[in-house]
């Protein structure tokens, strides 16, 4: 029960990971597009 309840967990913690990490490189690439000359 404990390693099937982990498992979940850990997908779900890893495609969050994955939407944060998207999220994060489109908002550098504004950052770099508003700030370069």
């Amino acid at each position: 029960m404990m390693n099937t309840q982990f498992e979940f967990t850990s997908s779900q913690l890893s495609a969050y990971m994955d939407k944060i990490r998207k999220e994060s490189q489109c908002l550098i690439d504004e950052l770099i597009v508003k700030y370069s000359p």
